[in-house]
């Protein structure tokens, strides 16, 4: 099984990840040692290796596509020591992070909304959901030149954005690719009142 698995983590790499843009070898190294198969939920164990959001085993959010994780991570350019805080996920990319060496701290994406500031200040920040409204309470935990990677939903197009902290508290929004993942509650859209 293990030998399977590694093989499949291969696959993943060599198909999805570096036919896709991603070529940090940090990255694809940590690709290559996670089992993403331990983090998915049972039910959906047979496509864990697939390019689709799954169901995650320890929490209610759900896993990313690994392209669209493993490009958001590849943007954040983490490195060994680096202090790290990992939204949502369900482990799987606070593993990854972890892999690279980072020092990381996890939370799950119900709490977004009150991060760990002890921890920090956080050279990046990886949120596997989208938030429709600035993740402020995220972004204030972040280190001067430190940068969330996420997804912006907004109705003219959702993109996986980073946003880099300035040194003076401002900051700056750049768009990595196009593409969509579930809101987190915290930052989703209010309801717009309807007749």
């Amino acid at each position: 099984m293990a030998d399977e698995s590694g093989e499949r983590r291969q696959k993943l790499v060599d198909g999805q990840l570096r036919t896709g843009g991603v070529n940090a070898p940090e990255v694809l190294a940590a690709f290559l040692a996670v089992p993403r198969e331990n983090f998915v939920a049972g039910d959906s164990l047979t496509l864990a290796y697939s390019d689709r959001p799954l169901s995650a085993r320890s929490d209610s959010s759900p896993l990313l596509p690994p392209l669209k994780l493993a490009r958001l991570i590849q943007a954040l350019d983490v490195g060994a020591g680096d202090c790290v805080l990992a939204v949502g996920g369900g482990g799987y990319s606070a593993a990854l992070l972890s892999a690279m060496g980072a020092k990381v701290a996890e939370i799950s994406a119900a709490a977004a909304s009150n991060p760990p500031a002890s921890a920090g200040p956080f050279r990046a920040i990886l949120v596997s959901g989208g938030f429709a409204v600035d993740p402020v309470s995220l972004l204030t935990t972040l280190a001067p030149g430190g940068k969330l990677a996420g997804f912006r939903l907004s109705p003219t197009g959702d993109h996986a954005v980073v946003i880099e902290r300035a040194s003076g508290g401002g900051t700056d929004e750049s768009v990595i690719f196009e593409g969509s993942a579930p809101a987190i509650a915290a930052f989703d859209r209010p309801a717009a009142f309807a007749f």
